[in-house]
């Protein structure tokens, strides 16, 4: 019977490889009985497999055991191993859940949101792996942010080209950003239009997606639905249980509802003073309209370099973002600049954003 060469990698929330055992039950028509394997100690594990679906237990001393289902089918490129992130036992970050017009942490202390877009942040994941992200964080870090907002799927340059992050990389991905100390708002339904046209199809890959990150205290699901551009109806999909989770942009007239949780918006870009008023939302918190009562943070509002050069303008917006639960600092190096790290302007953007805070 012929084989498929697999390569699996055990990793920690900082994407370093660690030993561990894959314990996994192939299917029935081969061997009913299951086969466990110890990894290499850089929690590399090679082997070859008959095609079929897997059920698999991963564990490693001192890190949270967790369990996952392959179908293995065509070969793994060389170069791109079936990575699966463990949790440490003792560095989760504390799950959030939402209040009247704040974040809180399981221990009701109050958090605020000092995010940072980076859209395209998993694609490079995907694509060149966790140390070719690794500076970006770093200077994210450095900023002073706790979350950063990516998507889980594109059409990239929007030429056609869909893209989204395998399921088996979700898990590793959001631990690895946890090792730097960040909740990961994850947009799942970004165009899926072009991505997945059918909606059952695109139903089938957020299931998959809520089923591979069950446990995850720093994952914050946005569902992004954009609905005019989307073409997916956001009313069609349920709210998660395990999390917490929102709606997003291009609902202001409400038709796209629902809200669930808090409520994320793209803040207007020009004129400049508008700009900076509507990153304090209380229009939307205090107000009666369709999404009042719930927390809500501006995700996308002004750029630097594009609509104002000076730090003092987004110190200013900072401070606005502080009156609500926090806000998003925006830039196209987080945008078509597939995360890249930010030149000098935008980091003194950022710095004076974050200081606008004041956390």
């Amino acid at each position: 019977m012929p084989t498929v060469r697999i390569e699996f990698q055990i990793q920690d929330s900082a994407g370093n490889g660690i030993p561990g055992r894959i314990t996994s039950t192939p299917p029935s028509s081969i061997d009913p009985d299951p086969w466990t394997l110890p990894t290499e100690p850089n929690g590399n594990l090679v082997t070859f497999l008959a095609p079929g679906k897997y059920h698999g237990e991963i564990s490693a001393p001192g890190y949270a055991t967790v369990q996952r289902d392959w179908t293995f089918g065509n070969p793994t490129p060389i170069g791109s191993p079936v990575r699966i992130g463990l949790d440490s036992l003792g560095g989760l970050l504390p799950r959030l859940h939402a209040g009247r017009s704040d974040f809180f942490t399981e221990a009701n202390a109050r958090h605020v949101v000092i995010g940072c877009t980076d859209l395209m942040l998993a694609w490079r994941y995907d694509r060149e792996g966790p140390d070719a992200i690794r500076p970006v964080l770093e200077q994210r870090q450095a900023c002073g942010f706790n979350n950063l907002r990516v998507l889980w799927q594109k059409d990239v340059n929007n030429a056609g080209q869909p893209w989204q992050m395998p399921v088996e990389d979700l898990r590793p991905f959001i631990t690895f950003l946890a090792g730097f100390g960040f909740y990961v708002q994850g947009t799942i339904l970004a165009d899926c239009a072009v991505v997945n046209p059918l909606e059952a199809d695109q139903q089938n890959r957020v299931n998959a997606m809520r089923s591979a990150t069950v446990g995850l205290s720093n994952l914050i699901e946005q569902l992004g639905n954009e609905y005019d551009k989307n073409g997916h109806d956001p009313r069609h999909f349920f709210k998660p249980s395990d999390r917490m989770a929102a709606n997003s942009s291009s609902t202001e007239g409400g038709k796209d509802a629902p809200y669930w949780d808090f409520f994320c918006f793209s803040g207007q870009r020009d004129p400049l003073n508008h700009a900076v008023r509507e990153y304090g939302p209380l229009e939307f918190i205090y107000g009666t309209g369709t999404w009042g009562g719930l927390p809500a943070i501006c995700n996308e509002g002004m750029k630097p370099g594009i609509n104002s050069s000076d730090a003092r303008d987004f110190e200013r917006a900072g401070a606005q973002a502080r009156s609500g639960c926090g806000g998003t600092f925006h830039t196209d190096a987080g945008t078509a600049g597939s995360s890249r790290l930010f030149n000098d302007l935008e980091f003194a953007c950022a710095k004076a954003f974050v200081k606008g805070i004041g956390q």
